[in-house]
């Protein structure tokens, strides 16, 4: 959880958190967060979110050629 909190709080432009836990605060800002991103909004990181999460903080995805 540590990861998310900390690009949470990236995405957001705070610090991060000292201890991180999925509790009713990270929940509701992992629920914001997937709003924001047009995501579905259930407060639990998924495979979505953490890429989204990944986008935000402009991590160099790989990513697929469309044309050879």
């Amino acid at each position: 959880m540590e990861w998310v909190a900390l690009h949470l709080a990236s995405a957001k432009g705070e610090a991060a958190p000292k201890a991180a836990r999925l509790d009713t605060r990270m929940r509701t800002d992992v629920r914001a967060f997937q709003v924001a991103q047009g995501l579905p909004a259930d407060g639990r990181p998924g495979p979505l979110t953490y890429m989204q999460l990944n986008r935000a903080a402009g991590v160099d995805e790989p990513r697929l050629r469309t044309q050879p």
